[in-house]
């Protein structure tokens, strides 16, 4: 609609201005990350994740404004956050054993550049590949309609909280895996990604229990609608027990990213979203009428398919021996 395509442009101009804060707050995070120093990115989390809400709040309400800048505020504040973060990591770079190292040298270097688009290109892929299938998650459900896409809109932040600690595991077992097997110890870093598989599948099965015991009162801090809150009591119930799958599906994958075996985690990312995802949500979701259970269906096909794959692979040995 019109409407919201008015509603929307300034937003995204805004954010777009302000997505290279988000890619140096990322690269930073993942130098420190390197290191084994998991605190600096996360404290630059938390003041990022502060200045966004306590600016946010100012600026969306009637709080500095008349009227407040409803979604435009959220934009400026988001930026804004973003920006403080990217300063925060890179004053901590600057500051860290590692900052001689980064900047030493003014020349290219060509043998450098070919080992980091050897690992990196396949890894900034996958992501591409990640973000078109969201892309076309969401297409899909809002042909069910606005209750429906409302009713996917809050289902997710939900479903994303037991899958962002599993994620972060991820991020630290590819940071100890790199640096066991560049120790000359693959047998260490199997043990890393073990530990961490049980770890991440713990942690996402506690969470998934309270959210598939407790759908209605997790909804309802969401939003008060009680049309919304019924369409997704279902989905979100069910999604509580398949959470558990955030386990494997993140913290092998990114064993095998600490690993270099970047193009093993795109092709399992390429089969587990294009090939099993969308087509399953389809399915489940028009053709046999589940509607929005049925697209949320399709993640936990993904999940079970990217967990297997990963972990036959990693089972397999081979990312022990690739050369970065």
């Amino acid at each position: 609609p019109a409407a919201s395509i008015e509603i929307g442009a300034p937003y995204l101009r805004i954010a777009s201005l302000f997505a290279v804060f988000q890619a140096v707050t990322m690269l930073l995070g993942a130098v420190l990350r390197g290191t084994g120093d998991t605190r600096t990115p996360m404290a630059a989390m938390v003041l990022m994740t502060a200045v966004d809400g306590v600016l946010g709040y100012l600026l969306v309400f009637d709080v500095l404004g008349p009227g407040g800048l409803g979604i435009m505020g959220v934009a400026i504040a988001f930026s804004a956050a973003r920006l403080v973060a990217a300063g925060y990591l890179a004053l901590a770079v600057w500051r860290s054993p590692v900052a001689g190292a980064l900047w030493q040298g003014t020349r290219f270097d060509r043998g450098t550049a070919r080992r980091v688009l050897r690992v990196g290109a396949p890894a900034a892929l996958e992501q591409l590949v990640s973000i078109g299938g969201i892309l076309m998650a969401s297409i899909i459900g809002l042909q069910l309609g606005t209750v429906s896409f409302a009713a996917q809109s809050v289902i997710g932040p939900i479903v994303s909280l037991p899958y962002m600690p599993t994620f972060g595991l991820g991020l630290a077992t590819a940071a100890a895996v790199g640096q066991s097997l560049g120790a000359g110890r693959p047998d260490l870093a199997r043990r890393y990604g073990i530990e961490a598989v049980w770890g991440g599948t713990a942690v996402a099965a506690a969470m998934g229990l309270i959210i598939a015991v407790f759908p209605t009162q997790l909804l309802s801090i969401f939003t008060s609608d009680p049309a919304v809150i019924e369409l997704a009591e279902l989905p979100l119930r069910v999604m509580g027990f398949a959470v558990v799958l955030y386990g494997p599906g993140n913290v092998l994958p990114g064993a095998l990213r600490g690993a270099g075996d970047t193009r093993a985690v795109l092709a399992i990312a390429i089969v587990a979203l294009w090939v099993v995802r969308l087509p399953v949500a389809l399915l489940l979701g028009f053709t046999a009428g589940l509607g929005l259970l049925g697209i949320w269906l399709g993640l936990a096909a993904d999940f079970v398919v990217r967990s297997v794959a990963s972990y036959v692979r990693f089972a397999s040995g081979k990312w022990q021996g690739i050369e970065v």
